[in-house]
């Protein structure tokens, strides 16, 4: 058999002219090279096609690559008018098959991960996640200001009786609540005491304060002034809460930051 240089038509071995185009057949082997080579490519194409195909179900995207270049190839040989031009269907369809996949998994991953962050258990989680991340990322956790209730462990009382001010400079405010005739301001220290309770919620400091100004009922007192707190703290809906205790009077309070 000849094949046509011209357009690779298939003609009879003993044919002079070409049946398709009419060119005159010459240099028999080297056309037939190119034929060879032409439909190499074609067949590569296909090969490369099915792998995509058979692999998009597997890992979807990842295998966008492996039917690009199939794809490449099949445009090759559909361009020296090669025959084999199914490689180019199956590898488009490969491409075409991964995206979909890929959109499906993410729909189905979206619906589970909804699905735990509305739970109580996914709730919890990410409350736990958020704590950490501000802890980890804050210089100091105890500032702000703290408006707090008392409490005796069983629940808390309806009324704030306390504000203390803990200011980025270190310096406090402690006093009544909505009280400026009994108060104390002076600085404080912190300590992370590296220990939470038991749900891991909470997060512990110990707070010492030493007042430089006393004062009661709007006179000015002369005794030193000096408190220390264990101030566990922890935040809902990014709203941080804490839980206080003076280990010499066991005082305990709870408290809301502003």
């Amino acid at each position: 058999m000849k094949y046509c240089s011209k357009c690779g038509t298939e003609n009879l071995s003993n044919a002079a002219y070409c049946k398709a185009c009419g060119s005159e057949l010459t240099n028999t082997v080297v056309v037939n090279n190119e034929i060879k080579k032409k439909e190499g490519l074609g067949i590569a194409s296909i090969v490369l096609g099915v792998i995509s195909l058979v692999l998009a179900l597997i890992f979807n995207i990842f295998i966008i690559p492996i039917a690009l270049v199939g794809l490449i190839l099949g445009i090759i040989n559909k361009a020296m008018k090669g025959k084999k031009f199914a490689g180019i269907i199956l590898n488009a369809l490969a491409i075409i098959l991964s995206v979909i996949v890929f959109f499906v998994i993410l729909f189905i991953m979206g619906i589970g991960i909804s699905e735990f962050v509305n739970s109580d258990e996914g709730k919890d989680y990410l409350n736990k996640f958020y704590n950490e991340l501000d802890r980890q990322t804050s210089d100091n956790y105890v500032e702000g200001t703290w408006n707090c209730k008392s409490f005796d462990g069983s629940g808390e009382s309806d009324n704030y009786i306390v504000t203390m001010k803990l200011n980025e400079d270190y310096t406090f405010y402690w006093g009544k609540y909505n009280d400026d005739t009994n108060y104390v301001t002076g600085t404080y220290t912190f300590t992370d005491l590296e220990k939470k309770n038991n749900s891991g919620d909470y997060a512990y400091y110990n707070v010492k304060l030493d007042g430089e100004d006393f004062y009661m009922d709007g006179e000015k007192q002369e005794e030193e002034y000096k408190s220390e707190y264990e101030m566990g703290i922890t935040s809902i809906a990014g709203k941080k809460q804490a839980v206080m205790i003076n280990p010499k009077s066991y005082n305990m309070y709870y408290c809301y930051r502003k």
